[in-house]
C-alpha cells in the first residue's frame, strides 16, 4: 500500500475511534439532549483539541513506524532519509487525491448545517442540532479518509 493510502487508513481509523469515544461520552453524560449549551460547547472544544493532538501524535508514530519498516526492509540505514523522502513527496497525484477527497468534508459541512437548521426550525433542543452538525463534519472527514485510500490505491482517473 502506498504512503498516501496508509496515511488515509490510519487517519480514518483514528478519527473513527475519536468520534466513537466522544459519542459514548456525550450520550452517557447527557450532553446530546442537554439544555446547557455552554457545557456542550466546552465539551466539543475539548474534544476538538484532543482530536488535533491525537492526530498529530498518530502521524508522528506513523512516520516513525514507516521509517523503521523501511530500515528493516533495506537492511541498512544509510539511504533511509532518501527513501522516506521519495515515499512522502507530495506530487501532483497526491494533490489531486487531496482535492477530490476533500470535497467530502465540504459536503458533510453543508449537509450538517442544513440539518442543524432544519432541526432548530422544528424546535429540537439546540444541543442536538450542534451534535448533528459535529457528526456530519466527522462523517465528511471519515469519508474523506476512505476516498483518499480509494484514490491512492485505484488511481484518481479510475474512480
Amino acid at each position: 500500500m502506498s504512503y498516501t493510502g496508509v496515511k488515509g487508513v490510519v487517519t480514518t481509523i483514528t478519527g473513527l475511534v475519536l468520534l466513537a469515544v466522544y459519542s459514548v461520552y456525550a450520550v452517557a453524560s447527557g450532553l446530546v439532549a442537554s439544555g446547557d449549551l455552554r457545557r456542550v460547547a466546552i465539551a466539543m472544544l475539548v474534544f476538538i483539541g484532543v482530536s488535533v493532538v491525537a492526530m498529530i501524535v498518530v502521524q508522528i508514530v506513523l512516520h516513525v513506524a514507516l521509517a523503521v519498516r523501511t530500515a528493516i526492509r533495506q537492511g541498512s540505514d544509510k539511504d533511509i532519509d532518501k527513501i522516506m523522502a521519495q515515499d512522502m513527496v507530495e506530487d501532483e497525484m497526491t494533490k489531486s487525491i487531496a482535492a477530490r477527497a476533500g470535497r467530502a468534508v465540504a459536503v458533510g459541512a453543508g449537509v450538517g448545517l442544513v440539518a442543524a437548521l432544519v432541526l432548530l426550525a422544528f424546535g429540537v433542543v439546540p444541543a442536538v442540532a450542534l451534535h448533528v452538525l459535529l457528526w456530519c463534519f466527522a462523517a465528511g472527514s471519515l469519508v474523506e479518509g476512505a476516498l483518499t485510500v480509494w484514490y491512492a490505491e485505484r488511481g484518481v482517473d479510475h474512480a
